[in-house]
């Protein structure tokens, strides 16, 4: 069998929440924008991507 033989050659998840299978490479995106997620728990995570973006660009000034 190849490598690339398979449906699931790229990976794949089921969103925990509405159940729609993503590619692995969206998952970070569908989490933060999936429709059945409770809107409170998606500000916290768009909170917590902004304080990472700032930490990261502040240890990249550092460095």
């Amino acid at each position: 069998m190849s490598a690339n033989a398979g449906s699931n050659t790229g990976g794949a998840f089921v969103c925990p929440f509405c159940h729609e299978e993503e590619s692995t490479h969206n998952r970070p995106l569908h989490l933060r924008t999936c429709r059945k997620v409770e809107k409170d728990v998606q500000v916290e995570r768009v909170q917590r991507n902004t304080i990472d973006a700032e930490y990261d660009r502040a240890m990249g000034r550092v460095r």
